[in-house]
């Protein structure tokens, strides 16, 4: 009866905010219309949202994944979207999340298409999602149609050290841009930017510690029509005969419901008689003493599991990744200086043989001059 009182009450509203939305929206923009073609021409769902108190109003839902990407692990600057070239505000770049998407698949769309990154490693923590709503009116519908929009943020950071494929993406240049071109001819610029920076361009970074964080009561409109057109008793009346006709046809329901029956005695035995309990803890001790060898084992095994507990997972494993990256870069900084070693060791190989034929020249002449000096002196 609760129930009943609670979706009578629940239906009235609803169908007071639905007459009273498509009152509104008529005067706005005129002609019939219906939600389901509404929905379908915004893309996006058409649902009734409900506060705390029982207010109800229409609004359009959507979800989109946006991806803050940082230069470097720690510290290095943040990737923003400066928009297209007819205009927008920065934001972190972002995708529309289709219903039967999932976050990893909006990220690798993002990174293929949108940033068109494909050959750039970028790390996501997928673990850690941020999530936030934002509500405001949509432009696209008169003003009249308000829009709650849910946003998942996944932070990432460039693992590349490749130094021409940071280049490419104007990364450790400072707050430098790239642009990318999409299929349809439509430039979009992207620029690295300082955390401060970032939030003095008003860009949402993170969800606010307060505010609008908190996900609404959203009822889609099969619910609002079923509601509407069926109450419960009625519904509960057809789920009944919808049961009946399954059993009816079945009978193997039937014979289950009698084997049921047979052994329903024993389900509800009551066990706490002193006897019953007398022989079933006697019978526990037993097999207890009986494999007393076995437990003893078994706990052993358990603790010797326990104090390896700390070598599944030890924290150097978690900077392997990050020694990969370094190591990579010292072999390439000693590949750059052995190069310079032998270019300097052939550097000195031929300033020794110059300064060998010096010395060879210098000391012939010097035995010309011994040997006219003893002619002249004779």
């Amino acid at each position: 009866r609760t129930c009943q009182d609670r979706l009578g009450v629940a239906k009235d509203s609803w169908l007071r905010a639905l007459r009273d939305f498509e009152s509104r929206f008529a005067d706005k923009l005129g002609g019939d219309f219906k939600i389901d073609k509404l929905s379908e021409e915004l893309g996006s769902a058409i649902m009734l949202k409900e506060d705390t108190v029982g207010n109800c109003e229409v609004v359009r839902v959507f979800q989109s994944v946006q991806v803050r990407i940082w230069s470097m692990r720690e510290g290095g600057m943040v990737l923003v979207d400066m928009g297209a070239e007819d205009g927008g505000s920065a934001r972190l770049p972002g995708w529309k999340r289709e219903r039967a998407e999932t976050p990893r698949e909006v990220v690798e769309r993002i990174k293929a298409t949108l940033l068109q990154a494909g050959d750039l490693r970028i790390t996501f923590t997928f673990d850690k999602m941020e999530q936030y709503t934002e509500e405001y009116v949509s432009s696209n519908t008169g003003g009249v149609l308000k829009t709650v929009h849910g946003v998942e943020i996944i932070e990432g950071f460039v693992t590349s050290a490749d130094l021409e494929t940071r280049a490419r993406f104007a990364m450790d240049q400072g707050e430098c841009a790239f642009v990318r071109t999409d299929k349809d001819g439509k430039k979009r610029s992207f620029q690295w930017m300082t955390e401060e920076h970032a939030l003095s361009n008003h860009v949402k970074l993170r969800k606010d510690t307060f505010g609008m964080n908190e996900v609404p009561t959203l009822i889609p409109m099969a619910v609002v029509k079923s509601v509407a057109t069926n109450p419960l008793s009625q519904r509960i009346a057809e789920v009944g005969k919808k049961a009946e006709t399954v059993l009816a046809r079945d009978k193997r329901f039937l014979d289950l419901e009698k084997g049921v029956g047979c052994i329903e005695g024993w389900l509800h035995l009551d066990p706490s008689q002193a006897r019953s309990r007398a022989l079933q803890e006697l019978s526990k001790r037993k097999f207890v003493a009986q494999h007393s060898h076995e437990l003893r084992e078994f706990s052993k095994a358990l603790a010797e599991i326990r104090r390896m507990e700390n070598c599944l997972n030890p924290p150097s494993l978690q900077e392997l990744p990050w020694c990969d990256e370094r190591l990579k870069r010292l072999e390439a900084r000693c590949a750059v200086a052995t190069g310079a070693a032998a270019h300097l060791h052939e550097h000195v190989t031929k300033v020794a043989e110059d300064y060998h034929k010096a010395m060879a020249g210098v000391n012939d002449q010097l035995l010309r001059w011994n040997a006219l000096l003893s002619q002249g002196g004779s």
